[in-house]
C-alpha cells in the first residue's frame, strides 16, 4: 500500500492506473490504513504533511516507511524513529509496479519495496 494523503496526488509512474486497480496505490490513510495491516506501507508527501500519517499508520503495521518528498526536518526524525517508522535519507524520484509490490527509487539510488 502506499499512502499519499488525503488530498488526491498522483505518483509518477507509467502504470498508476493499473497499480490503483490492483489496490497498490491508495488515497486516504484513515480509509484504508485497517486493510493494509501488518503489510509493508510507504507514506509519500512532504514531511511536514505525511509525518502524522505515518505515526498514525504505524498502528496498522510495524513496517511503515515515509517517502518524502523533500528532505526531512530534523523536527520530525526522532519522533519517526522512536515510533518505528523508516525515513530513507533520500527523498522520491520514482514509483514502478512490481507484481504485487510497488517499488520506490530514491535519489540516492536505493529503493523501497512496498506491499
Amino acid at each position: 500500500m502506499l499512502a499519499t494523503g488525503l488530498i488526491d496526488r498522483n505518483v509518477s509512474m507509467s502504470d498508476l492506473e493499473e497499480a490503483l486497480d490492483h489496490g497498490l496505490i491508495r488515497y486516504c490513510p484513515i480509509c484504508d490504513g485497517f486493510e493494509a495491516s501488518d503489510l509493508r506501507i510507504g507514506v509519500l508527501g512532504g514531511v511536514d504533511d505525511a509525518a502524522a500519517k505515518a505515526l498514525f499508520l504505524r498502528s496498522y503495521s510495524r513496517r511503515v516507511t515515509l517517502l518524502q518528498l523533500d528532505d526531512c526536518s530534523e523536527q520530525y526524525s526522532g519522533e519517526l524513529s522512536e515510533a518505528g517508522v523508516r525515513l530513507p535519507k533520500a527523498p522520491v524520484l520514482k514509483f514502478r509496479r512490481q507484481g504485487k509490490q510497488m517499488i520506490a527509487s530514491m535519489s540516492d539510488g536505493t529503493r523501497r519495496s512496498m506491499t
